[in-house]
């Protein structure tokens, strides 16, 4: 769960942060469902295989952690690349607005 809130927050921008962190989620929580499941559905015979199934599947999700690179110092991305141009200057989406130029 540390994974999914916290590296994954850090990894992508904020205009993709919200979602990236969602399909996370999503994907974790159908493992947390399908768990039970097949280890209901398995035969007594088979029972103890589903101990090193899902042992083998938690060390390889450790192994991939390892993989991922440091966030360590690096900032948040808070803004995507085409936001600014091509001399770095950055793009105005919407100007500020004074709130005395206001004609009702």
């Amino acid at each position: 769960m540390v994974t999914t809130w916290i590296y994954i927050s850090e990894l992508f921008s904020t205009s993709i942060r919200g979602s990236a962190v969602g399909v996370a989620v999503t994907i974790s929580r159908l493992g947390a469902i399908i768990a039970p499941v097949i280890d209901s559905s398995v035969v007594e015979q088979y029972l103890s295989l589903t101990f090193y199934v899902y042992g083998s599947v938690a060390l390889a999700v450790l192994l991939l952690i390892l993989l991922l690179p440091e966030t360590k110092n690096v900032s948040l991305g808070d803004t995507d690349d085409n936001t600014n141009n091509k001399d770095g200057t950055q793009i105005i989406v919407s100007p500020p607005v004074n709130i005395g130029d206001i004609e009702i």
